[in-house]
């Protein structure tokens, strides 16, 4: 049954058709030796902003929020401790059984992002998590902490920020997945500078069960209603192909067609074809490494960090925002390096460059002058773990089942990011110095970039490469 050609889709057609025409009356009047320049034929192009950007300004808000649960959790550490009598040990296993529960709970749903979309599965999660975080600001004791925060907040997190982001970027962009990467994750920073001097503000106004107030209502304001207003699946759900390109045929229906062209659409995996290459578990390996257990340690740990080397919880909070300022504007730089080199080659740059920043760090002297420009500079290297350690999946296996391939990772990425941070407490709890801690993280991050670095792509198999590329077929 023929497809309804909508008035869109006409007018792309239309001017498709011209430039053909135009194109064969310049050749004939060349071959007569009258040719009109090209530059007097003019045709109108569409200028609509491609819905893609959109959802980079949705994932971007959702990013926001999500430092409220990663960066700001150092900020609530020493009143929570004080006000409680909880060991730091013991605060951040809460945090640590949230992650762990949020990727066990990854390979469910996964697969539910593929089939279903980011869309509801984000607004619910956000609503939901929302109240969570109201309740937690009631809490009297350690088991309820760890009940509403350890494992209700844990099982909503899947499905708030890591998992539907990486899909919907994945599946809405190819050629500039860099950019629109770099985008949504200038959020995870832009929002520990508004939100750590924000909470710390609103503790020192009232107290740490305020700040999970205000976090519950932001994560209602900022992530559940965007996500339910403008959060769609795929282009191709819309008419659109990935990156807002323009369909590669001459035929006047062409412009209402979702039929990728080979210039817009990349070799994917399914899930069970990935668990099969060597590439698949070495990535794992390496984003396991260098972007769960080490990355969060620094953003976690530095403000309290910066308190045993002198500084006050006031200097300590506006110390994070240069911290966090770096981290913005090194985004954009990592997007572009990463449009520009191969992902294994921008990840091991990013590994080697932290590593090298934390050394510096913990050799700096107690000294707020010294400090502030090796805390720009962490934040300048810091910015290429969230965009290089997402860009791995989708670059390596496609973006058809994007959802499931992250969602079976996500146990493993969990385990990283719970141990990491409860390792680097307990450590500071038995010696007083986080110096061990941020050693170990340096040596996790050297040995994810060498992973990393000699792990090529792997191959398509020969049948999945020709039921791909058969002709007519849709992306689902």
């Amino acid at each position: 049954m023929r497809r309804p050609v909508s008035f869109q889709g006409s007018i792309g057609g239309y001017n498709v058709a011209l430039q053909v025409a135009c194109g064969e009356e310049t050749r004939i009047a060349r071959q007569h030796g009258h040719a009109r320049e090209p530059a007097e034929v003019k045709v109108r192009r569409s200028r609509r902003l491609f819905y893609g950007w959109v959802i980079v300004g949705v994932t971007f808000l959702a990013y926001f929020v999500i430092a409220s649960q990663t960066q700001v959790i150092g900020v609530l550490i020493e009143p929570m401790t004080r006000s409680t009598g909880w060991t730091k040990s013991q605060l951040i296993g809460a945090y640590s059984l949230a992650s762990v529960i949020a990727g066990l709970a990854g390979p469910f749903i996964g697969p539910l992002l593929d089939r279903y979309g980011t869309r509801w599965p984000m607004a619910l999660a956000a609503g939901v998590g929302g109240a969570v975080l109201l309740s937690v600001s009631q809490v009297t004791s350690l088991w309820q902490f760890y009940i509403l925060y350890g494992v209700l907040f844990g099982l909503l997190r899947s499905a708030l920020a890591e998992l539907p982001v990486g899909t919907a970027l994945a599946n809405w962009f190819i050629k500039k997945r860099g950019r629109a990467f770099a985008l949504t994750m200038t959020g995870l920073p832009a929002g520990g500078a508004a939100l750590v001097p924000l909470v710390h503000f609103t503790i020192s106004l009232y107290d740490w069960q305020a700040a999970w107030v205000l976090m519950a209502f932001l994560m209602w304001l900022f992530l559940a209603l965007p996500a339910a207003l403008f959060m769609r699946r795929r282009p191709e759900d819309m008419g659109l192909l990935p990156d807002g390109a323009e369909p590669t045929t001459d035929s006047p229906s062409a412009a209402s067609s979702t039929v990728p062209s080979p210039a817009t659409e990349e070799h994917s995996f399914t899930l069970r074809e990935a668990l099969h290459t060597r590439a698949f578990w070495l990535v794992l390996l390496a984003a396991t490494l260098g972007t769960a257990m080490a990355g969060p340690v620094v953003s976690i740990f530095l403000v309290p960090y910066l308190m045993t080397k002198g500084l006050t919880p006031d200097a300590a909070a506006r110390a994070y925002s240069v911290f966090a300022l770096g981290w913005v504007a090194a985004r954009f730089l990592w997007g572009y390096l990463a449009e520009r080199f191969h992902v294994r080659y921008v990840f091991a740059l990013y590994t080697f460059s932290i590593a090298s920043a934390t050394v510096l760090l913990m050799a700096s002297p107690p000294s707020t002058g010294l400090t502030i420009p090796v805390l720009a500079l962490l934040g300048l290297t810091m910015g290429g773990g969230g965009i290089a350690g997402n860009l791995i999946w989708p670059n390596y296996f496609g973006r058809r089942s994007i959802g499931a391939i992250r969602g079976v990772t996500t146990p493993f990425w969990a385990f990283g990011f719970a141990l990491a941070p409860l390792l680097v407490a307990y450590l500071y709890d038995r010696s007083q110095t986080y110096q061990i801690g941020f050693a170990l993280s340096v040596a996790a991050n050297v040995m994810a970039g060498c992973i990393l670095f000699l792990t090529r792509p792997p191959a398509p198999r020969p049948a999945a490469q020709a039921r791909q590329e058969s002709p007519g077929r849709a992306v689902q």
